[in-house]
């Protein structure tokens, strides 16, 4: 493991008040495999095998400690692990993105992947309901806008990170139906520039390209 994971495990461990325990079955019980260092021994290991391959555990007759103990613990550092991946991820993906900051100030018939840009009056982007039931139900309340450094692309974030926060409006009296809308003239401008556009109202193409718990990502293009 590299040393940020390693201090990631140790915290792990504190938090379950088990790193000094931890620390003493390694060297009373570690096997003969292993260095006498615990610290080498993170060193060389798999995160994956950081508990199960670094001691033998003891007989619940001789100590509370025992396989059941630990693997409960192991168990915890594996969905520990699974999280600390998936952060990793977003952080490469939106390390490739340049977020534009902007300043804060419906249509039913939005197809799918379609958001609408409307520059002729009230200066808004509007999601499609299929969108919009997918970005309030995820909790979600910020909008930011950027740009690709790979790719070029124009990419839309919906977080508690940073941005703008969106609207839900109702569509008109006569539909059923609510639209989450960034009412945003410099948020507005920005998008039309990235995209060159001069005309006043515009269907876009929308396109998710991933979500988890954390943000959701949108492609935006003509």
């Amino acid at each position: 493991m590299n040393k940020q994971l390693i201090k990631k495990f140790k915290k792990y461990l504190e938090s379950k008040s088990a790193f000094y325990i931890y620390l003493k079955m390694y060297r009373d019980r570690r096997l003969s495999i292993n260095p006498a260092s615990l610290e080498e021994y993170l060193r060389q290991t798999k995160p994956q095998l950081a508990i199960p391959g670094a001691f033998v555990y003891p007989k619940p007759e001789v100590s509370i400690y025992d396989c059941d103990y630990w693997l409960a613990l192991h168990e915890g550092w594996m969905e520990l692990l699974d999280t600390i991946k998936e952060e990793e991820m977003d952080d490469m993906l939106l390390s490739d993105i340049d977020f534009l900051d902007v300043e804060k100030r419906c249509s039913v018939g939005l197809g799918k992947d379609k958001a609408s840009l409307n520059l002729r009056s009230g200066n808004r982007l509007t999601f499609n309901q299929e969108h919009t039931k997918k970005i309030v139900e995820s909790g979600l309340k910020l909008v930011s806008l950027g740009t690709s450094r790979t790719t070029g692309d124009v990419l839309l974030m919906v977080s508690n990170q940073r941005g703008i926060t969106y609207t839900v409006t109702e569509m008109s009296r006569k539909r059923t139906g609510h639209n989450v809308v960034v009412g945003s003239k410099d948020f507005c401008e920005k998008l039309s520039r990235l995209l060159d556009i001069d005309a006043d109202y515009t269907i876009l193409q929308c396109e998710l390209v991933g979500q988890n718990v954390r943000m959701i990502l949108f492609r935006i293009t003509l």
